[in-house]
């Protein structure tokens, strides 16, 4: 982090025996994502700076959004409600069709 003094680190794979496994490629952008997915609407991209979600979200922008999914119903992605936890907030986002229909917060 510029201008901070503290150190910061994250696992990227794992080897088991003889095998190795990275998966930095699921963790982290080689390109800036406003450019990759240059495509999403600005309001879209104003929610994913602000970690929002709003109406009409598909699950990969939720999860850029706010992070990774902690608990599904079921199995069928952009058809499922999802829950997450983001900084201690807790949502439930159901998604229809791949858009955000409904969203709660505790």
């Amino acid at each position: 982090m510029p201008g901070s003094p503290a150190l910061y680190a994250t696992v990227i794979g794992a080897i088991g025996g003889s095998e190795e496994h990275y998966f930095s490629d699921v963790l982290f952008f080689y390109d800036d994502p406003h450019g990759i997915y240059d495509f999403w609407p600005k309001n879209v991209w104003s929610a994913i700076d602000s970690h929002q979600v709003i109406p009409g979200m598909s699950e990969l922008q939720t999860r850029m959004s706010i992070g990774q999914k902690i608990q599904t119903d079921g199995s069928s992605e952009g058809n499922r409600t999802v829950t997450y936890d983001q900084a201690g907030k807790h949502w439930t986002i159901v998604f229809v069709n791949n858009h955000a229909t409904s969203i709660g917060t505790q």
